[in-house]
C-alpha cells in the first residue's frame, strides 16, 4: 500500500540541517508538503530501533513541523503531524 503522505510520488527532495542528538535529524523539505490538512517546510527523521545509526540505515519515522526545532522533545510543543513509522532515506548529495 502506497503511504497516503507521498500522494502518489517516489519521496521528496531536503536537506538535513542538523543532527538532533543521535537517532533525529532535522530536515528542510525542498518545497511544503501538505498532509491530512497540515502544511509544513520541515521534517524530523528519527531512528526506530535503539541499535540502528545512520550509517547502518533501516526504517525511519517521520514527522513535519511548522518550523525549525533544537530537540526532539520540542516537537510535542509546536504544531506538528507525525506520517510515518517505516520510511526510508537516502543521501544522494554530500555537501
Amino acid at each position: 500500500m502506497e503511504p497516503k503522505w507521498l500522494h502518489g510520488g517516489d519521496g521528496y527532495l531536503a536537506i538535513i540541517i542538523d543532527f538532533l542528538e543521535n537517532s533525529a535529524a532535522l530536515i528542510e523539505f525542498e518545497k511544503e508538503i501538505e498532509f491530512d490538512g497540515f502544511t509544513g517546510k520541515y521534517g524530523l527523521l528519527e531512528l526506530r530501533y535503539a541499535d540502528q545509526t545512520w550509517e547502518t540505515g533501516g526504517p525511519i519515522h517521520v514527522t513535519l513541523l511548522e518550523k525549525k526545532i533544537c530537540s526532539t522533545e520540542e516537537k510535542m510543543k509546536i504544531p506538528s503531524k507525525w506520517m510515518e513509522s517505516h520510511a526510508s532515506c537516502q543521501i544522494i548529495q554530500e555537501a
